[in-house]
């Protein structure tokens, strides 16, 4: 039995997309076209974050080859975050959402541009590489969010937490790859083929977006749209969705950061090439499944794995159980998954395409800039103390905040997820 579905106000999408496009023409080529333009857009921008995953499997490479320290470490994560914010917030004007088409294809050269760069393999190469990846990230979240709701309607509305995490496991996955075959080569030839990937799809992108601009420019130009929900959600559950996203972001970008380092130091080679992997993994497939776990446990919020996956995580390490340690990456990336969905759906409940481009700029530019800071105080702090006892102590403090947190933690139940509950 289904869940009873809840209205969302998903009001200005569909209705601005031409009755022939819809399910009575299926099989016509504008419906056909418009589809896929939904479907580039949103593996661009998995891509445009797979780019900026790439450097986490290379982290203890860098250490190794070029002496990065945890500071630095920290530093290159800060120097694409800080990047990235400043861009967030200058194109989240609604606005903006006119030029959505013509900012992913520049967002995607961006990237390539980032991956020439973070091919020097230099201290200064990685910094400046990151930097740039910020830039296209920035001017990419907003127009493909707004992009991928023109298209596909409320079924798009997610696509900036799931793409996200989707490109984390792709670009990571890839990233470990190359290291496990190339060695420190890997600094060089990872980011090669992810610019000749970028350069492809910005191809392939731009020809179909240019048969559809009509279409697209009547959509996200449009002014005569009724008021969404998306206002009275921000208004109904305050601040929650974007404390609950910045624990989350906070978690998973220490995590990534310092944990391959960190068991790397420990000996456990397997936890140091696969644990973030098996995180991001399982953090994807949190935000996949979470309209079909809503049906089972409605009020979950992702804080009970979280802290369960963290407490088995620094368990393992200590009494050097791997086994222990990969089902605390598992639970840890669940637990961020949902969360982290679960504050953007509810921000954007019912935001037709300007509103879906501004929420989602404004949400990740918060997100972000709190887990840079996190990252970057952490990073200080384990320069002073060492990573064999600052990262447990790291870890037992975010643990205890999401235990805090959680009786107030946004709920599946609050997100717009219920609307699409059908396998």
């Amino acid at each position: 039995m289904h869940a009873p579905e809840r209205h969302t106000g998903d009001v200005g999408t569909e209705s601005l997309i031409p009755k022939d496009e819809i399910v009575s023409s299926g099989t016509s080529s504008p419906h056909r076209l418009r589809i896929l333009q939904g479907w580039l857009t949103a593996v661009s921008f998995s891509l445009l974050l797979a780019g900026t995953n790439l450097t986490t499997p290379l982290l203890p490479v860098y250490r190794a080859e070029i002496g990065f320290t945890p500071f630095m470490m920290s530093m290159s994560f800060v120097a694409y975050v800080s990047v990235l914010v400043v861009v967030l917030l200058l194109f989240s004007n609604r606005g903006v959402v006119r030029f959505s088409p013509l900012l992913v294809c520049v967002a995607l050269i961006l990237a390539a541009g980032s991956d020439v760069v973070l091919g020097t393999a230099t201290t200064a190469g990685v910094l400046v590489g990151r930097a740039l990846a910020g830039v296209a990230g920035g001017i990419g979240t907003g127009a493909v969010a707004a992009l991928v709701v023109a298209s596909l309607g409320a079924r798009g509305r997610s696509v900036s937490a799931t793409g996200n995490l989707i490109g984390a496991v792709l670009g990571t996955s890839f990233a470990q790859l190359c290291v496990a075959l190339l060695g420190a080569r890997a600094m060089y030839w990872t980011f090669l083929v992810h610019a000749i990937v970028c350069v492809c799809l910005v191809v392939v992108l731009a020809s179909v977006l240019t048969l559809r601009s009509e279409e697209n420019r009547r959509i996200l130009t449009n002014r005569d749209l009724p008021p969404s929900n998306a206002d009275r959600s921000v208004r109904a559950f305050h601040v929650r969705p974007f404390l609950g996203g910045c624990i989350a972001w906070s978690t998973i970008s220490c995590a990534i950061v310092f944990l391959p380092s960190f068991f790397q130091s420990l000996g456990a080679p397997l936890l140091r090439a696969i644990g973030v992997l098996v995180l991001l993994v399982f953090c994807a497939l949190g935000q996949i499944f979470s309209p079909r776990l809503y049906r089972f446990v409605p009020q979950a919020s992702g804080s009970a794995a979280s802290w369960v996956g963290i407490s088995l995580l620094l368990i393992g390490g200590i009494f050097d159980n791997n086994t222990l340690s990969l089902l605390g990456f598992g639970l840890l990336g669940i637990g961020i998954g949902i969360k982290y969905r679960i504050g953007l759906l509810v921000l954007t409940l019912g935001a037709a395409p300007a509103e879906q481009s501004s929420l989602s700029s404004v949400y990740a530019a918060t997100t972000y800039c709190v887990a840079a800071t996190t990252v970057l105080v952490a990073g200080s702090m384990g320069e002073s103390f060492g990573l064999d006892r600052f990262v447990p102590c790291l870890f037992l403090v975010l643990g205890l905040i999401t235990v805090a947190f959680s009786p107030w933690a946004p709920k599946l139940s609050d997100s717009v997820e219920t609307e699409s509950l059908s396998p």
